[in-house]
């Protein structure tokens, strides 16, 4: 209590001083996601609830393996195919495969596209619970290449002491995970790190990580949380005696140093009652988010227009601008300049309807009526029917993209955070097999122009926004896209090209053009 009346009052003295000061640079963040409800069933089963971020799938399968053991089902197996329960549900059967109470168990459930995957640790006493996805921005790096990605995952009811992710050190030097496998411990991960010539040791993360070996020891020692005997010790065991010094270590010193901050936006703007939350580093030091949140304060210099929580959550109140200010004990500050709206009264999609071929991608967008506003961050889109067309969100924008899988039609939806919805009728069709233009040769002279279309056969269809004409010789004939399924050919030289239609699964048809 009395760390955090301190920063309040610190906070208050520079406040004046803030007023004149501009915004750090940024970055993007993502959304939160709520937890979902447990499944009820067979002890057999494992359930997975899809995160509401996942929007771009229609299939979600596992793979099992043994830690440090065998694979029991490979990657994109036909074995590992998952169950769709419904409302976002999915089981698969365990009974076919007997685990041993005395092994623990690794399982990534992945996506069709195989670019989105959630991990975690299971075993029996976990089967029959459901696994959950704790946010969108709760990512972790993989360990053998920290370029990938994947979420992290936890049971809903069993002990998150005993099954979540496992705990492991990156390529990079960074700890993930939450669980320790019997066994092993904290220590020994260290050590092996330390050892490790390969991809998955000291001397690859330096490489990588822009730190010295020195800061690489420290940090990752940090983020383990051992003490600085046990990294002596470890040190001289790995022979690294020469890439650490005790004196020079961030674990002689009572505290991290902490020499500025920097916030992930310097800029923000929300609707009225719209929150976001906003997320604080240390920039020339690391410094671990749990201490380095224990030494902030957030203050909103308008608390009418939006206010901030003990977290770093700005919550917009009333249209104006405010500045947010997260302040350290000893006197570094970061600013976000937020601008609140009115929250939305209506909203809509552009284009209301659309048709496209089986196949076919299109970006659509989402618009708010005049004087009101949401962050893009918080729009969330879906699908009525996946098998007809899936949606994929682009982060930090008010855009989606949508793929059509299958003939028939279904809704695209957008809701903002305030639940106001639009929707878009979606009509698939089969893929085109063929096209042609409206003529198959014509003459014009320098400097004339010829509108030309195409047409694909029967019972298909391409949307127009899609289509891509060329010309072979641009010195002869030049073609722009016109409106719908039109091309304008303008004749800038005597000479014969041919114009050329591209459909989006590559059928074409072509029209030869004499310039006299």
């Amino acid at each position: 209590m009395k760390t955090q009346k301190r920063l309040k009052q610190l906070a208050a003295v520079i406040l004046a001083f803030v007023m004149l000061t501009s915004a750090l640079p940024f970055s993007a963040a993502a959304a939160e996601v709520s937890l979902t409800e447990s499944a009820s069933g067979s002890d057999s089963k494992i359930y997975f609830k899809a995160p509401s971020f996942w929007n771009n799938y229609w299939d979600i399968r596992l793979y099992l393996y043994e830690v440090g053991g065998d694979v029991i089902i490979k990657w994109n197996s036909k074995r590992g195919k998952m169950t769709n329960e419904g409302s976002g549900l999915w089981s698969f059967d365990m009974s076919a495969y007997p685990m041993s109470d005395s092994k623990n168990y690794a399982c990534i459930f992945l996506t069709n596209s195989e670019l989105q995957t959630c991990d975690l640790l299971i075993g029996n006493p976990c089967l029959g619970d459901t696994a959950y996805c704790t946010g969108e921005n709760d990512k972790l790096e993989n360990t053998v290449d920290s370029q990938k990605m994947n979420r992290r995952v936890k049971w809903k009811n069993a002990d998150p002491n005993r099954w979540g992710v496992p705990l492991d050190i990156t390529s990079v030097g960074n700890v993930v995970g939450d669980v320790l496998i019997p066994g092993q411990s904290k220590y020994d991960l260290f050590l092996t790190f330390l050892k490790d010539k390969g991809k998955r040791g000291l001397d690859n993360a330096i490489k990588f990580n822009g730190k010295s070996k020195q800061q690489t020891i420290d940090h990752t020692a940090i983020m383990l949380g051992l003490s600085i005997i046990e990294v002596k010790k470890a040190v001289r065991e790995s022979g690294r005696s020469r890439d650490w010094n005790e004196l020079e270590s961030l674990l002689y010193t009572p505290k991290y140093r902490i020499d500025d901050i920097k916030l992930n936006r310097g800029s923000l703007s929300l609707g009225g009652g719209e929150s976001y939350g906003l997320i604080v580093e240390s920039v020339y030091s690391y410094v671990p988010s749990d201490y380095l949140k224990q030494r902030i304060a957030w203050v909103s210099m308008n608390p009418n227009v939006a206010v901030v929580d003990n977290n770093g959550r700005v919550t917009g109140r009333l249209p104006g601008t405010a500045k947010v200010v997260a302040v350290t004990d000893n006197g570094y500050f970061a600013i976000c300049c937020v601008t609140v709206k009115e929250a939305p009264a209506s909203i809509k999609i552009n284009p209301v309807s659309l048709t496209l071929g089986k196949g076919e991608k299109l970006t659509v967008s989402e618009c708010t009526n005049s004087g009101s506003y949401a962050n893009a961050a918080n729009l969330r889109w879906s699908s009525s029917n996946t098998k007809v067309v899936t949606v994929s969100k682009q982060a930090g924008t008010n855009k989606a993209v949508l793929k059509a899988i299958g003939a028939g039609t279904a809704n695209i939806t957008v809701r903002t955070y305030n639940g106001k919805t639009a929707t878009c009728k979606v009509t698939v069709k089969s893929a085109p097999t063929s096209v042609k233009l409206s003529n198959t040769s014509f003459t014009l002279k320098k400097g004339q122009s010829r509108t030309v279309s195409e047409v694909t056969n029967s019972g298909s269809y391409a949307n127009a926004s899609n289509l891509k004409w060329s010309s072979a010789n641009t010195k002869v004939a030049k073609v722009t896209k016109g409106s719908g399924n039109k091309a304008a050919v303008k004749a800038v030289g005597t000479g014969t090209t041919y114009v050329k239609i591209t459909l989006y699964n590559g059928k074409t048809a072509q029209c030869k053009v004499t310039v006299k």
